[in-house]
């Protein structure tokens, strides 16, 4: 295809490619802007590595069992002194 008929076609529908060239823009952006913001987060990232001194570390470890408590037929209520009585309302 010659150049002169490509350029032919373009001019034909300029809605089209000036919509085309605007995604490519945009995408193209998008891509860089992207790249951008990945380099200076990790050379800040390496930054604050390079000025961090650990102390000491935390070590995780399974729960202990709990001991079983007795379960009993009735449960006993105490009120505190200022609380109204639940029967009084």
């Amino acid at each position: 295809m010659r150049t002169g008929l490509a350029f032919k076609i373009l001019f034909r529908a300029p809605i089209r490619t000036a919509l085309t060239l605007v995604l490519l823009g945009a995408a193209a952006f998008a891509l860089f802007s992207q790249a951008a913001e990945f380099a200076v987060l990790r050379r800040e990232v390496n930054a604050a590595a390079s000025r961090y001194r650990g102390t000491g570390f935390v070590e995780a470890s399974p729960p202990k069992p709990r001991a079983k408590r007795a379960r009993t037929s009735r449960t006993t209520f105490r009120l505190r002194a200022g609380q109204p009585d639940a029967m009084s309302c």
